[in-house]
């Protein structure tokens, strides 16, 4: 909790993400299982094994997060089609930002020996200043 503490104040501000370098770009899968993983294998202490893991099944989320709302909401347009990463709270972990064009939100995640402080809003990326801009501030 102290991380999303951390975390939702420095969304709220534009945010400059020119520090984020670029990374390997494991596909998001466009068809997660049809219910979520549940498993008891754990979560992998690295967070680049963890993000891996949840871009082949962004479903795994639902479990851990605060999901449930929106496949009830959005039904066939729920689900996830990009990502990108941003440390965005500077603490050498980047946070994993799930990107959904057909619903125009992005869910976000921390990453400490498995996923933390799954949420999701509207976010926009500047391209050209590489700002992060939530809900239009």
């Amino acid at each position: 909790m102290k991380r999303l503490a951390v975390l939702l104040p420095a969304l709220l501000l534009v945010v400059s993400c020119a520090a984020c370098g670029p990374s390997p770009r494991p596909e998001v899968s466009p068809n997660p299982s049809p219910e979520p993983t549940l498993t008891s294998e754990p979560w992998p202490e690295d967070w680049q094994a963890g993000y891996h893991r949840i871009l082949a099944d962004w479903s795994v989320l639902e479990v851990c997060g605060n999901l449930s709302y929106l496949p009830q909401y959005f039904g066939d347009a729920y689900g996830f089609d990009s990502y990108f990463l941003c440390d965005v709270d500077s603490d050498g972990t980047p946070e994993l930002f799930l990107d959904s064009s057909t619903m125009g939100l992005t869910a976000v995640c921390c990453y400490d020996a498995g996923p933390v402080g799954v949420f999701y809003d509207r976010f926009d990326v500047n391209k050209q200043t590489g700002e992060l801009i939530v809900a239009g501030h």
